[in-house]
């Protein structure tokens, strides 16, 4: 019987590289199937990949394609891949699966983080434990709520879904925009792209939840954000080229809208100079938002619910649409 070569690189830490060892041997265990799972660094893909049937990581270079002479099939431990898909690698005969839907309360919780940042005046709670003054009234009458907000959600995946539910139990109108007319879960008004200057206006939230494509690459530009009220919340967790960053910055420093809270960013790592990091308008995190504790252990069970189709020669689930590149 060949034995089944899986490449893990998605951790250094040995603790859980043994957690993930014992979660997809126990699948190749039930299966009745021999495997052979070699760990190594993502830098080093390109040194093991030779002769492995199966690769599990963040990132698959061009590199390690090319010396990947048996691969069969890649599952993605990050939900979004526009960071590593490639005319090569899309054009190629290997399966492409992702770990979507492993964070999508997470993403949710963080644009709701940034969403009462700015309702409830937390940066005037950092100022007021600054300034060990007592200044109530001021304070109070600059707080506002999110009940009867509306909440536009541009994408309406698994977490745009997550995210309109949330706005739902906070008593949030929900505008959701999508290419597929068939996710209206949690939606109060459904409108596709075409629609997005006419209705863009009254929103109060917007966020970002879409993956990164030709089709979205600045869907909101400079058109769009003249569009903006000028007490409306702009909130990206998904992938900062989504939006024009340089015309952005230039509507921040006017003043044009109240804020804008972001985990994404144009280049990133986002460089010490950026002006964002100068805006007092601007709540920013490091792209962190789908992180949490257990990550790893998350992307193991979806590879393993994967790997069990797989020998049983079964659809996989999460599979990439090499057309639209998500």
């Amino acid at each position: 019987m060949n034995r089944l070569k899986i490449l893990v690189a998605v951790t250094k830490n040995e603790k859980r590289r043994g957690k993930l060892r014992n979660t997809i041997e126990e699948v190749a265990y039930k299966n009745n199937k021999e495997i052979n799972i070699l760990f190594c660094k993502q830098q080093d893909i390109k040194d093991f990949i030779f002769d492995c049937d199966v690769a599990l990581c963040f990132v698959f270079e061009k590199e390690s394609l090319e010396r990947a002479n048996k691969l069969k099939w890649i599952h993605f431990a990050s939900v979004g891949i526009d960071h590593t898909l490639y005319p090569e690698l899309l054009h190629s005969d290997i399966i492409l699966t992702t770990s979507r839907g492993i964070n999508n309360h997470n993403v949710a919780e963080h644009s709701f983080a940034f969403m009462l940042y700015f309702a409830r005046c937390i940066d005037k709670a950092i100022e007021f434990k600054v300034k060990r003054k007592w200044e109530k009234w001021n304070f109070s009458v600059q707080t506002s709520t999110l009940r009867g907000k509306i909440l536009g959600i541009l994408g309406l995946g698994a977490i745009g879904t997550e995210i309109a539910k949330l706005g739902k139990a906070f008593g949030m109108k929900i505008y959701g925009m999508d290419r597929d007319t068939g996710k209206k879960t949690f939606v109060d008004v459904f409108f596709k792209k075409e629609e997005l200057k006419n209705i863009i206006k009254i929103m109060d939230y917007i966020v970002l939840s879409l993956p990164l494509t030709e089709e979205t690459f600045h869907i909101l530009g400079k058109e769009e954000l003249d569009l903006l009220k000028p007490d409306s919340v702009l909130i990206n967790i998904a992938r900062g080229k989504l939006i024009d960053e340089e015309y952005l910055i230039k509507v921040l420093k006017e003043g044009k809208i109240k804020g804008f809270g972001t985990d994404v960013y144009y280049n990133e790592p986002l460089p010490e100079d950026s002006e964002l990091f100068d805006l007092p308008n601007v709540v920013m995190t490091p792209h962190i938002g789908g992180n949490f504790e257990g990550y790893i252990d998350e992307v193991g069970k979806s590879f393993s619910e994967n790997l069990q189709l797989f020998f049983t020669g079964k659809p996989l689930k999460n599979v990439v649409d090499r057309e639209l590149g998500f």
